[in-house]
């Protein structure tokens, strides 16, 4: 008889610190960690044991998974115990290389002004036939990569059991993932009740497990039929600009506010999302879905040419394109939202 050797799969997580010798003592698989210093990958020389996050949630994939997939984790230590947005990105650049089958990263970011080199290789990756699940941000705000469509983004529902699959998100989930068993989380909750509960984090390794022990596909799953949300606040958080005229003027004047570092969105129904602009296609009966997603927006810029003019009385200030150029109308929008003692 003519044995065939397995074809190896390769998976990569990507986190803040990954524990080699904590990984292998909660689940027996090995791990080949990676540290990203200051832009340069190293062997991670640390055999030390810890509890981080990006050892609990590559664990969680590591359980997963048969002994003959190849683990590679990389650790971006930044500050505050979180991953350094930049040695994510060395570690996507090294993955461009090494072309693994997937990546988990249970890591995001809601800041959108800082994510252009992520899309960019998040996108590359995903074109080049990795696949990225990425965990979406545990309070419901937009984040990335996981609100890319080149990224299948994650987030867990305690009320339901099994994996869904999600269509339209407005924070760019693709499975919902219900309660689930975790050996390793069940051994650590004895010694610490937090990690009785489930979060993003958590669900975005175990849907990643589940999806290549099973060989499952995102057309395979379910569809989630969610919880709608109705609700709509009588205000917003953030100053709101009607702006009326030409879609690529509304589309200058985003530009012109990103470029300042105002965390700005355009919410329009005449034009088709792009995520990495934060140009955001929203029907004027879909919008209650997206008040909690655009929390942590700076300004929101509403298209109020069409439908979304019922939404005016959000509005703060009124723009009209026609009549102003892009650069104008940017700084009469920062005059009018200027403290009191600044416009005196």
């Amino acid at each position: 008889m003519i044995y065939c050797k397995r074809k190896p799969v390769s998976i990569a997580v990507i986190d803040n610190w990954i524990s080699s010798t904590s990984l292998r003592e909660k689940t027996r698989h090995d791990i080949q960690v990676i540290q990203i210093q200051v832009g340069k990958c190293m062997p991670q020389t640390d055999t030390s044991y810890s509890n981080s996050h990006g050892t609990i949630c590559a664990s969680i994939l590591a359980e997963a998974l048969p002994e003959h997939i190849h683990l590679t984790g990389y650790s971006c230590p930044g500050d505050d115990g979180r991953p350094s947005l930049d040695g994510v990105c060395t570690a996507l650049e090294t993955c461009l290389e090494k072309r693994p089958a997937y990546i988990s990263m249970s890591i995001g970011s809601e800041n959108w002004l800082e994510t252009s080199k992520l899309a960019e290789l998040t996108k590359k990756l995903a074109e080049a036939g990795t696949h990225i699940f990425a965990a979406c941000a545990n309070k419901g705000y937009i984040a990335f990569p996981a609100a890319y469509p080149w990224v299948t983004g994650v987030s867990y529902e305690p009320s339901i059991s099994g994996l869904y699959r999600e269509e339209n998100s407005p924070i760019g989930c693709n499975i919902v993932v219900g309660d689930f068993s975790s050996s390793v989380l069940d051994k650590m909750s004895v010694e610490n009740p937090f990690f009785e509960c489930r979060t993003n984090s958590m669900a975005a390794p175990y849907a990643l497990g589940r999806t290549v022990v099973g060989g499952i596909s995102l057309s395979d799953l379910p569809m989630w039929a969610g919880t709608p949300n109705t609700d709509i606040p009588e205000e917003l958080p953030m100053p709101v600009v009607a702006v009326t005229g030409p879609i690529e003027s509304m589309k200058e004047l985003l530009a012109l506010f990103q470029r300042e570092s105002y965390q700005a969105a355009l919410l329009t129904d005449q034009a088709e999302t792009d995520w990495v602009d934060m140009v955001l296609h929203v029907e004027a009966e879909g919008f209650a879905a997206w008040v909690r997603p655009l929390d942590k927006a700076g300004i929101l810029l509403l298209d109020a040419d069409r439908t979304l003019r019922q939404l005016n009385h959000f509005c703060d200030y009124t723009v009209d394109l026609r009549q102003l150029d892009a650069q104008k109308a940017f700084g009469g929008i920062l005059r009018f939202f200027a403290p009191t003692e600044t416009k005196e």
